[in-house]
């Protein structure tokens, strides 16, 4: 993530896009989602689908940020 926001954040127009922070929030939520749902619940395919819905955001990154 930090990688992602740091290579865009040369482009100042692309972090000025009305969705781009909420979708930021999303790809961070289904980060520290996929860690915790294993950490705190011991739920590994919770941990699964939060980490394949931000592989799915970074992989397609041009429709999300």
């Amino acid at each position: 993530l930090y990688y992602l926001i740091q290579l865009q954040s040369h482009n100042y127009n692309v972090i000025q896009d009305n969705n781009y922070w909420g979708n930021v929030g999303i790809l961070w939520t289904n980060i520290i989602g996929g860690v915790n749902a294993v950490e705190i619940g011991d739920d590994i395919a919770a941990s699964q689908a939060c980490l394949s819905r931000a592989t799915y955001m970074a992989q397609n990154q041009a429709n999300y940020f």
